[in-house]
């Protein structure tokens, strides 16, 4: 019976992709106050992402019954962050 041939060695990609940060993107969030918040994308366990996504589906920017992805994205949390206090800038 011949032998399987030996699997090919792992990529670097593949061996270090265990060791990525669950998040892709993060930054800080300063108010007019100077406070800050640490802000990644990815889910929130407080539902901020599908708030987001919810009122994305509310203004009729995304189809209802889907999940825009970019309601995860950092950029869009400073965004709502923004909105929802009422900070200008």
């Amino acid at each position: 019976m011949p032998t399987a041939a030996p699997l090919p060695a792992a990529t670097w990609v593949e061996r270090h992709r265990g060791q990525l940060p669950s998040y892709v993107t993060s930054g800080f969030y300063r108010d007019e106050d100077g406070h800050s918040d640490l802000v990644q994308s990815g889910g929130e366990s407080n539902g901020e992402d599908r708030a987001i996504a919810q009122h994305l589906v509310d203004i009729g920017r995304v189809r209802p019954r889907t999940f825009p992805t970019t309601a995860q994205h950092v950029e869009t949390k400073v965004g709502w962050r923004m909105r929802v206090s009422g900070v200008a800038r």
